[in-house]
């Protein structure tokens, strides 16, 4: 049974009606499920699709309206926008829905690091009119390279200072001929292989010892996938050093990464050998 939301104005519990009483003009709405406060007027929220599962807090007018520019003029433009954003080259709808679903979660994420939420509670549904201010402060002038930056690298505390200037990282050389080829066969092995699973072969699993149980790690590889990893839950290439990916990111960014490292020579990022560079 699905619990009614707590209307944030008065802490008093909703009741759920339908499209039919709060959208008497839209009769195609009249069969969607919406809980509604009981006290204050003109106040509810919508379910997810095919549900009764409420996408969050009722809201009044003023409230809709913040959550509605919110989403329209910062959070939507971000991921909509990541395709044509310059680090990747879709070829198909499917692709650019793909790229753009993976980049709807990166800029959540990144929101919930900027407001100190959970990911869980990072929802516009469940904003105050206060919230939705401080996010969309907190995206102003974010591009969505800068989400991609923060969603590989984190973010990185300040070094403290010390008398001696620390030495820089060394850069990684230029990729070489042999290594842009190895990225290309890479790229489509890699493509294939998440069309159909059977290519990547047969999987190996190796205990990695950091000197203690706590600092172990399980490494986790593939017979028809030379270089690719899967450790600590994030995907690895030994061809794209220092960079990690989730799922969906193996498809929107770890393959296009290895493309542009087979056809241009260009590294995802300024990677060195001792990790990527902040």
């Amino acid at each position: 049974m699905t619990t009614a939301p707590i209307c944030p104005a008065c802490d008093t519990a909703a009741r759920l009606t339908d499209g039919a009483e709060i959208y008497p003009h839209r009769p195609d709405l009249a069969d969607k499920p919406i809980w509604a406060c009981t006290i204050c007027e003109d106040t509810y929220v919508g379910c997810h699709p095919g549900t009764e599962t409420p996408l969050g807090f009722p809201a009044d007018a003023g409230l809709r309206e913040a959550r509605m520019l919110l989403h329209r003029n910062r959070i939507d433009p971000l991921w909509k926008g990541a395709p044509d954003c310059g680090a990747y080259r879709p070829e198909s709808d499917a692709a650019r829905k793909q790229i753009q679903r993976a980049a709807r979660a990166r800029v959540y994420r990144f929101l919930a690091n900027r407001m100190g939420l959970t990911e869980e509670a990072c929802h516009t549904g469940m904003f105050t009119v206060e919230q939705c201010r401080e996010a969309y402060a907190a995206l102003n002038r974010v591009t969505y390279l800068d989400v991609r930056k923060w969603a590989q690298v984190g973010d990185r505390p300040a070094k403290p200072k010390k008398e001696r200037k620390a030495k820089a990282p060394t850069p990684l050389p230029e990729p070489t001929e042999a290594e842009r080829g190895a990225a290309a066969i890479a790229a489509v092995v890699l493509r294939a292989a998440l069309s159909d699973p059977s290519l990547m072969g047969e999987a190996s699993t190796a205990f990695l010892d950091f000197g203690s149980p706590r600092r172990g790690a399980v490494l986790r590889t593939w017979a028809g996938l030379p270089g690719f990893s899967l450790m600590s839950g994030a995907y690895h290439h030994d061809l794209l050093p220092g960079w990690q990916y989730s799922m969906d990111e193996v498809a929107a960014e770890m393959i296009p990464d290895l493309e542009a490292l087979a056809e241009r020579g260009e590294r995802p990022t300024q990677a060195t050998s001792q990790g990527v560079a902040a």
